[in-house]
């Protein structure tokens, strides 16, 4: 069965993967997940930690996020290890009898972690690495790191013995419903609690991600991702909960087999039918049907904060929600922007008493983080964002000094600004919050490589102190303080998260003193204020749904509400804070500023409360419950029938572990945390480890410069891919001789830097012979075996690049080819060859589509790039033609230019393209320029193959090249939507953003050096385009009907494609 099962899989992937891998020029960019988000991180001294399951790489000085990553895996591991059927070949504990017909051991001795402290990215675990990678600058929950294990456990189901051929083309297989539902089943790494309004919202509000969407939602807009994540734990934890057989292990055996068995993508509704009798998208519609039935079950009529929302017709609301300060029954937010955006920067003002909102332009930079000392004649502090050489990002401070009211506030009444230095290059720091505290003293929160550090800031002597740093995986939350007397006392109060919902409400003060006002294990906190008599006023959860309680200067908690809806970043109002509040409302996907009235919310509800049966949970506010990750209650729902007899030889082998106690891992964190220096075993450098990766078989056809078939390998790469050696070999049928490449890429020097030996094809343009009724043309292709090293910078703070390749080759004729007319000259060479090119963003602003006071206008963004580059060719030693005679030497060079302007507005995209390129010299080679309105792929030629043309049907010289000195276009296109809201799943593919494309070009070629004549050809097309999603790998295929203007017969309907780069 194992034969069959890998001999079925390698035919049904050898096509599938050739399209994934197809060879290119482009050597040397990193496949990691974790490197295209932020360059090579080449500066980052990187570290490593361990632990037998686990080896942990990380910048030198992330150590507390490298040491929280280490412990949440290793707590979550062996109750995922057990519940999958999957065990780590290290793993050092004893394979238990029950446990030996059930578990696959994976070929690798660890699972890698490789984490980056560049960016705030998602998490990923690479199906062909099997290192789980992550960017991130703020703390993240253990659930976070554990989410990620679950998907790498996973993938051993789908290995097929072949490694990532078989991993990959079975996840294409699965939908991704299933394998973030997973995940989230397991963990809920969007939070328990947040999990829960999600669904809730969703169920009682019909705002479900569609069935297709739920096929795809790496890719997805707006807040589809996060409710999509939601949707899929909850349905695959209800589907679970349907099903007799409840042994993931077993489970994933018969779906993944169900993967390469005909007709693969419909693995899971065939394994739903099998077990349920019905098919995934039925038991959707019923699963949805329950939720609703729950929720309004759950809770009664529960009443809501605010019953009216704004009409649909002025709908608009914020995609985010926004710190938001209040005054005079004014609600401000900031939409300032960097100086680096395209956009430009404004206030947005709500007036609750006249019911209306204005957007307020200004020219200063600064960001949605912002705090104001007073609304007449004051401060506001705002963050911007600066960018530094080694790519990490961090804020600097700009304090903007106004008269007058705030509500009549513009750039006239901005009468200063000062830049306050808060990040360098060597810590960047972003900012998260900002507060003022009276007396011109503002508190900042910050993290850096996962801490959150607190910084005082005086705007008086513009002093910025340091005040505490709290480790990873701790998280700030700066509170509003109504009181008056402690609100100028240079202290801030502030909410303490972390982890496993252990918040606590702290009082640190300008000299670095921390009193603990409410402990944790009290309350669950997601927000606060403190009222003017002193007390807290805490949004907490209620039986899963949000409600507002006090908590008093004598350590009572007094209830005020619970409610259905979903509000975020509640605030005290001014005036009459202790009564109303105000706070950002949740609606389908956007978020809406609404003032609530505390007294009738109370009354509401307790109105309500009077008809609930005894035994309600709403009677009484209940008491806090510790927070167990989901993989425990599995865990303690299935070790009975998982491991019969040897239970108690388990648990007694976890009891070693005391990290595997959530209640435990605190106290282990915040005592490594507090050591200074670190052992050296536990802290070292990350010393390169070596592994070979994969070697797999491909075929192109012969519109891609086949038929050929080849071999793709990478034999050597360090674990953490800080350099390989990547291998394409392969044969063409066409040119009956091998070809191929031996490239090492090292992600250490430069941005981009790679040495290759090569054997390929060279395109040396064509010649005609004429015959007695036609002309015959031929392609001249010689065989260019030669070194090449080629390297790249990013330059201007990676908004600008430069490339650089230096080669030396041997060019020889085919022996299978057509020999060439003498005429055609050189055909046998020693080569060298320098080339580089320079790419500029010119520029990218941004305009406003709306009257300039008008709030949520459009925008239009106006973008150009311009590329300038060159080469220069020599031949060393003698030159041969067809007929062996020896010829003078080549000596000639290449400049190329091209820009790029593109309006985008409404969805819609003008667009102006144009390039010229000039190959000239004392003696140069057949190829010269070429030119054709609609080029296919030409074997050898140096253009990549991410965007193909081919012919399905016409007549015509639409593909016809012409040659010269000089080649030229420029096209005019334009793309816009036809069908904005098409979604579907199609096979294992999902297809969305239907759209229309237009173009017109014209261009040619030169047959004179300075360029004093030339020829030239119009060509348009129209067509449609769209998107195909596979697991987040984009495809973006169009069909296209072009022509020749003003001659007959000169037409085709072309295929076009392009391809996400994934090399």
């Amino acid at each position: 069965m194992k034969f069959n099962i890998k001999t079925l899989l390698l035919f049904n992937f050898i096509f599938f993967y050739s399209w994934i891998h197809l060879p290119s020029k482009s050597y040397a960019v990193p496949t990691s997940f974790l490197k295209n988000n932020t360059g090579n991180m080449k500066d980052t001294e990187w570290y490593r930690i361990e632990s037998n399951e686990f080896s942990v790489y990380y910048p030198k000085e992330a150590d507390n996020m490298a040491k929280y990553s280490l412990y949440s895996a290793k707590m979550a591991y062996p109750y995922l290890s057990l519940l999958l059927g999957v065990r780590i070949k290290n793993d050092a504990s004893p394979l238990l009898h029950s446990q030996r017909n059930r578990t696959l051991i994976a070929r690798l001795e660890k699972i890698p972690f490789v984490l980056g402290n560049v960016i705030e990215g998602a998490g990923f675990a690479n199906p062909v690495s099997m290192n789980i990678e992550a960017q991130m600058i703020r703390s993240r929950s253990a659930s976070f790191f554990q989410h990620e294990l679950v998907h790498r456990l996973m993938y051993e189901h789908h290995d097929f013995y072949i490694g990532p051929a078989g991993r990959l083309f079975s996840l294409a297989m699965l939908p991704t419903w299933w394998i973030e539902g997973l995940a989230e089943y397991f963990t809920e790494s969007v939070g328990t609690e947040q999990t829960n309004h999600i669904v809730k919202y969703m169920a009682l509000n019909d705002y479900w991600p569609s069935w297709d969407r739920l096929h795809a939602l790496y890719n997805a807009d707006g807040d589809t991702n996060l409710r999509g994540y939601a949707t899929a734990g909850k349905f695959l934890g209800w589907i679970f909960s349907k099903i007799k057989e409840k042994d993931l292990y077993i489970i994933h055996e018969e779906i993944s087999n169900q993967t390469i068995i005909p007709p693969f993508y419909n693995a899971c509704d065939v394994w739903l039918y099998d077990n349920l009798g019905k098919t995934g998208e039925e038991l959707y519609l019923e699963f949805k049907k329950e939720q609703k039935k729950y929720w309004e079950n759950q809770l009664n009529n529960l009443p809501k904060l605010v019953e009216t929302y704004p009409k649909e017709e002025d709908e608009q609301g914020e995609t985010y929600y926004y710190p938001t300060y209040i005054f005079d029954n004014h609600a401000l937010f900031s939409k300032m922007i960097s100086n680096q955006s395209a956009l430009s920067s404004s206030l947005n003002l709500y007036n609750f008493s006249l019911n209306k909102q204005k957007r307020i332009p200004l020219s200063h930079a600064g960001s949605s983080l912002f705090a104001i000392s007073s609304a007449q004649n004051g401060k506001i502090l705002t963050a911007n964002i600066r960018n530094y050489p080694n790519s990490k990002i961090g804020h600097e401070l700009i304090l903007l000094n106004f008269t007058g009211n705030l509500s009549e506030i513009d750039d006239e009444k901005i009468i200063s600004e000062k830049v306050i230095n808060f990040s360098s290059e060597n810590e960047a720091l972003v900012i998260d919050q900002i507060q003022y505290e009276g007396n011109d003293n503002f508190f900042i929160t910050a993290s850096t490589n996962g801490n959150s550090k607190i910084y005082h800031f005086n705007a008086i002597n513009n002093e910025l102190k340091f005040i505490k740093k709290y480790p990873f995986p701790a998280s700030i939350k700066f509170i509003e303080n109504n009181n008056i007397i402690s609100k100028n006392s240079n202290c801030i109060h502030f909410i303490l998260s972390n982890d496993f919902d252990k918040t606590s409400i702290q009082k640190l003060c300008f000299t670095g003193d921390v009193t603990e006002v409410l402990p944790p294990n009290i309350i669950n906190i997601k927000d606060a204020y403190i009222l003017s008599n002193g007390n807290f006023r805490i949004l907490t959860y209620w039986d899963h749904v949000l409600a507002f309680v006090d908590y008093t200067l004598f350590k009572e908690i007094k209830p005020i509400a619970a409610f259905p809806d979903w509000i975020e970043g509640i605030i005290p109002w001014h005036p009459n804070g202790d009564d109303i509040l105000g706070a950002w409302i949740y609606k389908k996907g956007k978020y809406f500023f609404e003032k609530i009235d505390l007294n009738r919310a109370n009354d509401n509800f307790k109105k309500w409360q009077l008809n609930l049966n005894k035994n309600n949970s709403f009677l009484n506010f209940p008491k806090y419950k510790p927070y167990t990750p989901p993989y425990l209650e599995i865990y303690d729902n299935q070790k009975m029938s998982l491991l019969g007899n040897d239970l108690n030889a388990f648990e007694e082998e976890l009891k070693k572990e005391e990290i595997l106690n959530p209640n435990e891992i605190e106290k282990n964190i915040a005592s490594k945390n507090s050591q200074e220096n670190f052992n050296e075993t536990f802290q070292q450098p990350a010393s390169y480890r070596n592994q070979f990766l994969f070697a797999y078989p491909y075929a192109l056809p012969d519109f891609l410069g086949g038929p050929s078939i080849g071999l793709f390998a990478i034999p050597f790469t360090d674990e953490m891919e800080r350099h390989r050696i990547q291998i394409f070999g392969s044969y063409n049928f066409f040119l009956n001789a091998p070809s191929g490449s031996l490239t090492y890429i090292n992600n250490r020097f430069l941005d981009n830097f790679s040495v290759s030996l090569f054997a390929t094809p060279f395109f040396n343009g064509y010649y005609d012979i004429k015959s007695t009724n036609n002309v015959i043309r031929y392609y001249n292709y010689l065989q260019q075996t030669g070194l090449s090293i080629s390297g790249s910078l990013y330059l201007n703070l990676k908004k600008d690049s430069f490339q650089s390749n230096l080669s030396l080759y041997k060019l020889l004729p085919y022996n299978s080819l057509t020999t060439p007319p003498q005429y055609i000259g050189v055909q046998e060479a020693l080569m060298a060859s320098v080339r580089g090119l320079f790419s500029f963003n010119l520029f990218h602003t941004g305009f406003y589509l709306q009257k300039k006071e008008k709030t949520n206008g459009k925008w239009m963004y106006w973008k150009t790039d311009f590329t300038l580059g060159g080469g220069k060719y020599n031949s060393l030693g003698n030159e041969l033609n067809s007929a062996g005679q020896s010829l003078g030497e080549i000596d000639y060079y290449n400049l190329n230019s091209s820009v790029l302007s593109s309006l985008s507005f409404y969805k819609q995209k003008f667009s102006l393209m144009g390039q010229i390129s000039t190959t000239q010299g004392n003696s140069t080679l057949n190829i010269k320029e070429i030119y054709s309105p609609y080029q296919s792929y030409i074997l050898g030629n140096t253009e990549s193959l991410n965007y193909i043309s081919y012919p399905l049907l016409g007549s015509g010289s639409l593909f016809k090249l012409s040659s010269g000195y000089w080649s030229y276009s420029g096209t005019l296109g334009y793309d816009f939507p036809l069908y904005p809201s098409f979604e579907k799943k199609f096979l294992f593919t999902f297809l969305d953003n239907l759209r229309g494309v237009a173009s017109i070009t014209r261009g040619g070629t030169s047959n004179t050096q300075n360029f004093s004549t030339f020829n030239a050809i119009t060509s348009a097309s129209v067509g449609s385009s769209v998107t195909i999603d596979i697991k987040g790998f984009q495809l973006y295929p169009s069909l296209v009907y072009g022509w020749i203007v003003g001659q007959e017969n000169n037409w085709y309907i072309i295929m076009q494609m392009k391809f996400m780069n994934v090399l």
